[in-house]
């Protein structure tokens, strides 16, 4: 098997992600055109997909066969064996957090770093060394920064704003 074929449900998901960041509002027909041309491009006999969004499934579908020379359709209780492919979907994941890591510029907390620490996202800031905590994501490009002093009275909501090719460009606290 061609490594584009074995990478290809991670380069589909990574496809989808990128088309849901640009496009918070990718109806399920727009969905629908993008996998089926992703399975032409790519010659898969069939997929099955789910969009999460704010914890709701607002897309699940079947396409294509479970296999070739077969008549029996994927659905969305269909199970693959996907081998080794989890570790390209870490990788991917990772991807996208290192794409919110910089230096940023806050009226409050002055100089800011956000840098990956192995596979976790962390705020550091320059004028108040005891604000260093990591980033949970929330939701979007939202995150919940956790201080690693727990004597400080509150945590914070950290929010990134994305340029087009999904890098974080400003943050706001």
């Amino acid at each position: 098997m061609s490594l584009v074929r074995r990478l290809f449900p991670t380069l589909l998901i990574a496809a989808l992600l990128g088309a849901c960041a640009t496009q918070p509002h990718l109806s399920s027909g727009k969905i629908n055109a993008l996998v089926v041309a992703a399975m032409q491009e790519f010659s898969v006999p069939g997929i099955a997909v789910g969009v999460v969004k704010d914890g709701v499934v607002v897309h699940a579908a079947g396409y294509g066969v479970r296999e070739l020379g077969l008549d029996e359709p994927v659905d969305t209780q269909t199970l693959f064996r996907i081998a080794s492919t989890s570790k390209a979907f870490t990788t991917a994941s990772l991807a996208m957090l290192d794409s919110y890591a910089g230096l940023y510029r806050d009226a409050w907390f002055g100089d800011v770093s956000i840098e990956m620490r192995g596979d976790e996202l962390w705020f550091a800031s320059a004028k108040s060394p005891r604000m260093l905590g990591r980033l949970w994501p929330f939701e979007d490009n939202t995150f919940y920064a956790y201080w690693t002093d727990r004597t400080l009275e509150a945590d914070a909501w950290v929010k990134f704003e994305v340029d087009d090719a999904g890098n974080g460009g400003r943050m706001e606290l």
